[in-house]
C-alpha cells in the first residue's frame, strides 16, 4: 500500500514537472524570437527573463542595437507581472496584445523606434500600477480606456511628439494615481476639469503640451499634490484662487503662457517655490519693479539732462559777459577835437 502511494506521488510530481516544462517551452518561444534565439532555448536562463514556479513572471530587455519587432504572442504570457522594454531595438507598433496580459503590474516601454498608436486594449490590464510610455515616436490620441485602470498609481506619457488630441477625461476615475506626467506632447484642448478628482495625486506634469484654454479651479482639489508644472503651453485667463487650498504643495511652474490678472494673494501666502515669468499680461512684483526701475531711470536721465543744458546756458552766458567786458577795455580814445574816437575791435 506503501508502495502505490509513493508511486501515486511520484508520478504526480513527474506530471507535474514534465507539464511545466512544456509550459516553459511554450512561454519562450516569443522570447526566443525577441532573442533571435532555436525555439528549444531555455529563456528562463538568458539575462532579462526571470521565471517563477515554471512561469515566466519578469522581462526586462533593453537592445540599443537590433531591430526587432514585438511578437504578438507576448500576450499569451499571462503570468507575467513585470514587463520592461527599452532602447532602439525595437522597430515597431505596441502589439493589442498585450491588453491580455491579465497579472501584468508594472509595464514601461521606451524607444524612439517604436511607433503607432497606444492600443486601447491596454486599458484591459485591471492589475496595472505603473504604466509609462515614453520618448516613443507614437501618433494619435491618449485611450480613454486608460480611465479603466482603477489600480494604476503612476501614468507617464510622455515625450513622444506625435501624441494629439484632447486629454481624455476619463482620467479623472483613476482615484489611486499618484503621478501624471503627460508632458513634451502635442496635445490640444483644454484641461479637463475631472482631474481634479485624482484625490491622491502627488506630481501632476502637463508642461510643453500646446494646451489652451484657462487652468481649471478644480485643480485646487488636490489635496495631496505637492507639484504642478504647466509652463509652456498657451494658457489663458486669470490664476485661480483655488490653488491656495493645496497646502502640501512645494512647486508651482506657470511659465511661459498667456496668463492674465495678478497671482492671488491665496497663493502668496503659500510656503513654494513659484515661477510665473514670461507671462507677459500677468501682473507680478518683478513687472512692478521693472516699471518703478523705468520710471527712476527716465527721472535720472531727465534730471541730467536738466543739469546740463543748465550748465551750458550758464557757462555761454559767461562767455557773452566776458567778451562784452573785453571789448569796453580795447576802447581807445585819443582826446582831440579833430581826431574821432576809434574803436579797436
Amino acid at each position: 500500500m506503501n508502495i502505490l502511494f509513493i508511486l501515486s506521488i511520484t508520478s504526480f510530481f513527474i506530471i507535474k514537472l514534465i507539464s511545466a516544462q512544456s509550459d516553459i517551452n511554450e512561454e519562450c518561444k516569443p522570447i526566443n524570437k525577441i532573442l533571435l534565439k532555436d525555439q528549444t532555448n531555455n529563456c528562463c536562463k538568458n539575462e532579462g527573463v526571470i521565471c517563477t514556479n515554471g512561469h515566466i513572471t519578469i522581462i526586462y530587455f533593453h537592445l540599443p542595437l537590433y531591430t526587432l519587432s514585438f511578437p504578438p504572442e507576448l500576450g499569451n504570457l499571462t503570468y507575467l507581472e513585470n514587463l520592461y522594454i527599452t532602447g532602439e531595438g525595437f522597430n515597431d507598433s505596441i502589439p493589442p496584445e498585450l491588453g491580455n496580459l491579465s497579472n501584468l503590474v508594472n509595464l514601461k516601454i521606451q524607444g524612439k523606434n517604436i511607433y503607432g498608436s497606444i492600443p486601447s486594449e491596454l486599458g484591459n490590464l485591471s492589475n496595472l500600477e505603473h504604466l509609462i510610455i515614453s520618448q516613443c515616436n507614437l501618433t494619435g490620441s491618449i485611450p480613454s480606456s486608460i480611465g479603466n485602470l482603477s489600480k494604476l498609481k503612476e501614468l507617464v506619457i510622455q515625450d513622444n511628439n506625435n501624441i494629439s488630441g484632447a486629454i481624455p477625461s476619463e482620467l479623472g476615475n483613476l482615484i489611486n494615481l499618484e503621478k501624471l506626467d503627460l508632458s513634451r506632447n502635442t496635445l490640444i484642448n483644454t484641461i479637463p476639469l475631472e482631474l481634479g478628482n485624482l484625490s491622491n495625486l502627488k506630481n501632476l506634469d502637463i508642461k510643453e503640451s500646446h494646451l489652451n484654454g484657462p487652468i481649471p479651479s478644480e485643480l485646487g482639489n488636490l489635496s495631496k499634490l505637492e507639484r504642478l508644472d504647466l509652463s509652456r503651453n498657451n494658457l489663458t485667463g486669470s490664476i485661480p484662487p483655488e490653488l491656495g487650498n493645496l497646502l502640501k504643495l512645494k512647486t508651482l511652474t506657470l511659465a511661459n503662457n498667456n496668463l492674465s490678472g495678478s497671482i492671488p494673494k491665496e497663493i502668496k501666502k503659500l510656503n513654494i517655490k513659484l515661477n510665473t515669468s514670461n507671462n507677459p499680461l500677468l501682473e507680478t512684483e518683478n513687472n512692478n519693479n521693472l516699471l518703478l526701475i523705468i520710471f527712476i531711470i527716465v527721472i535720472c536721465v531727465v534730471i541730467i539732462i536738466l543739469i546740463i543744458l543748465i550748465s551750458y546756458l550758464k557757462t555761454k552766458k559767461k562767455i557773452i559777459e566776458e567778451e562784452n567786458a573785453k571789448r569796453c577795455k580795447n576802447k581807445i580814445s585819443f582826446g582831440s577835437e579833430n581826431h574821432p574816437d576809434i574803436y579797436i575791435s
